[in-house]
């Protein structure tokens, strides 16, 4: 596991950089889920990639300003801590896909 993260974490900016290049995507349906821990059983995993910089915040936010936002009580790994909000929010996109896509009917 450990090498697989470290892996991942050396390709942060290549990653980066690829988002970056794709178009706007503002038209598509998105929800963020965010892990935020404070039940005794969420823990935080920090791998030293979290970037508090406000101007990179800023930047970050600004590649989504139409998500809608999910805090939940998680650890990392929400998928496996809480499957619950990941099932739900795919269920939330493919439903404003469908949506969305009537609307253009």
């Amino acid at each position: 596991m450990q090498f697989v993260a470290n892996r991942e974490i050396d390709q942060i900016h290549a990653t980066g950089d690829g988002v970056l290049a794709l178009p706007a995507a503002d038209a598509i349906p998105m929800i963020r889920l965010f892990n935020v821990p404070h039940s005794p059983g969420a823990v935080a995993v920090d791998f030293g990639v979290n970037d508090d910089d406000p101007a990179v915040r800023k930047r970050v936010e600004a590649l989504y300003p139409n998500a809608r936002k999910v805090i939940v009580d998680s650890d990392h790994r929400i998928q496996e801590a809480n499957p619950e909000f990941v099932v739900r929010a795919i269920e939330d996109v493919v439903d404003a896909g469908r949506r969305h896509e009537a609307l253009q009917r």
